[in-house]
């Protein structure tokens, strides 16, 4: 299986890889199992203590620094209505699929408190704070952005106001009515810190989504029939089976004080008008799991946590 070579200008060298040796959620020793790309010698490695999947080798901050700074650009052309999908087709549909699950445990107030982590520009924040305001929960939102890009939502909505904060630990607000943490985790060298950061910035009765890679045994399964499967890696450092949803939290805040709201396959990124094949064959994919709850063939895991 070779690396995916996609988001990179130059391919990956042994040059840019680095031992991983450790869990960067809960620091237990990982332990090697299977072969991902032979000519690199990199193996995939399971974590004993959360259950995460992830690699002996990943590539060097420079590396990824360099290959994320190809980036910068796709976020200069942010407008309300244009080019708003580039991390997810129609960000609207995922703004009202997070206030399904949360509206019943919401209360009514003036103003709520959203904070988009990894977001690009913030255009999931916004679209969930307009949900919020034309469902009557609030008439004003207030959404930080936490992302290293520059690009904030052009907006001139009065309603909800846009800033940028970056890094998380920067943040001084401890009382976030929702944090969305959508395909962002999986790229973090040590995602322990920042879980634990977003976790220790929600508000009593707040909530965190969280969207994640769990395409492992997608892996597993193109390779038995000849077919490649890209795991997006070297941006890719981590793989999230379900068990991982409930394990994380007794590593990064107190099981006392959150519960697990939903656990279950992630929300399609695409769209049957968008990307007809591909959207299909992903919801084909995914419906067995609503049967069988046993079925791992889903290529991405989604859950809710609530502070109580």
């Amino acid at each position: 299986m070779k690396v995916n070579k996609k988001l990179v200008d130059e391919g990956l060298k042994q040059s840019d890889l680095i031992p991983q040796t450790v869990c960067g959620v809960c620091g237990e020793t990982l332990e090697e199992f299977g072969d991902f790309d032979r000519d690199l010698d990199i193996r995939f490695s399971r974590c004993p203590g959360c259950g995460v999947v992830t690699y002996n080798k990943v590539a060097t901050q420079e590396y990824l620094d360099h290959m994320y700074s190809n980036y910068n650009d796709a976020y200069d052309w942010y407008n309300p209505g244009e080019n708003e999908s580039v991390t997810f087709a129609q960000p609207d549909r995922i703004a009202r699929h997070i206030f399904k699950y949360i509206k019943k445990h919401l209360a009514d107030k003036t103003e709520f408190k959203i904070m988009d982590f990894g977001g690009g520009s913030g255009v999931m924040g916004y679209k969930l704070a307009k949900v919020l305001i034309l469902n009557g929960i609030c008439d004003k939102v207030t959404v930080t952005v936490v992302d290293y890009l520059d690009a904030l939502y052009r907006t001139d909505d009065p309603a909800v106001y846009m800033e940028r904060v970056f890094p998380v630990h920067d943040v001084e607000t401890i009382d976030y009515d929702v944090i969305i943490a959508s395909a962002i985790i999986e790229h973090l060298p040590k995602p322990s810190d920042e879980m634990k950061a977003l976790f220790d910035r929600m508000a009593v009765d707040g909530f965190l989504y969280c969207r994640m890679p769990y395409a492992y045994p997608m892996f597993t399964l193109a390779k038995k029939i000849g077919v490649d499967f890209d795991m997006l890696y070297p941006g890719h450092i981590w793989d999230f089976p379900p068990e991982w949803f409930e394990n994380v939290i007794k590593f990064v805040s107190d099981p006392d004080h959150v519960s697990l709201v939903v656990s279950q396959p992630s929300i399609p990124e695409t769209t049957l008008n968008s990307h007809f094949i591909r959207a299909l064959v992903t919801r084909m994919f995914k419906a067995p799991w609503y049967v069988f709850h046993k079925w791992p063939f889903v290529g991405g895991w989604e859950a809710i946590y609530r502070r109580i």
